[in-house]
């Protein structure tokens, strides 16, 4: 929410923001009122692609998606630890099913070669 307010203010300020009957810092305050319900509409995982959720759910975990060998070791362990209908749940909803232990740093690298080697299930 707050990248909207900012790019309102740079609307206004750079002259694009014209003949409106809202300034665009009233229309920032009624976009953080409101936060929750754009979220919602906007933001829940049946409507965000596959990809989404899933690296939605790896930042949840604690992966930096800017350290390569931490996205690779989530990716590994979503593509070979966890079961189809586990991966089905994570790219369809972002959460992984009740009972299925969440991701933790370092699970699939501590596993060793003999899983990376096995494939997916």
């Amino acid at each position: 929410m707050p990248a909207l307010a900012v790019y309102f203010e740079f609307l206004e300020e750079t002259g694009r923001w014209k003949n409106s009957a809202e300034s665009s810092a009233d229309l920032a305050d009624l976009v953080y009122v409101m936060e929750l319900q754009v979220i919602e509409v906007f933001g829940g995982p049946s409507r965000r692609g596959m990809h989404v959720n899933v690296i939605t759910y790896a930042m949840e975990q604690g992966v930096d998606l800017t350290d390569s060998d931490d996205l690779e070791d989530f990716l590994a362990c979503y593509n070979y630890q966890l079961r189809l209908d586990e991966r089905v749940a994570l790219r369809d909803t972002g959460r992984l099913p009740d009972g299925t232990p969440p991701y933790t740093p370092g699970t699939f690298e501590a596993l060793g070669d003999e899983i990376a080697n096995a494939g997916p299930s």
